[in-house]
């Protein structure tokens, strides 16, 4: 490259979504007013948390969960939430949820 030109050398490493550790799970009743249900396949003995997050990014929510688990939503204000579970701190995953 030569003058005003910038030039990257770029390496590119195709993944697919196992390689990427992504996880499944179902998130239940959307819209929830009172209470959010987690139902997933067995986490194992892997140590899983569930984070909640604002629109605006915050984390309104965190806990360790288990494979099926209720979390109490009423003290959450009413709108569109982000849920990110993470599971032995690398694989993760997550859905959005309205809560009214």
């Amino acid at each position: 490259c030569s003058g005003e030109q910038v030039c990257l050398d770029v390496d590119i490493t195709p993944v697919n979504l196992d390689e990427l550790g992504f996880l499944s799970f179902l998130l239940y009743p959307s819209p929830a007013s009172t209470t959010l249900n987690i139902k997933a396949p067995s986490f194992g003995s892997a140590e899983t948390t569930i984070q909640i997050r604002d629109a605006s990014g915050r984390v309104v929510h965190s806990s360790s969960i288990s494979s099926n688990t209720s979390i109490d939503v009423s003290h959450l204000a009413r709108g569109a939430y982000l849920v990110k579970i993470i599971s032995e701190g690398q694989y993760s995953s997550f859905q959005r949820v309205i809560l009214h």
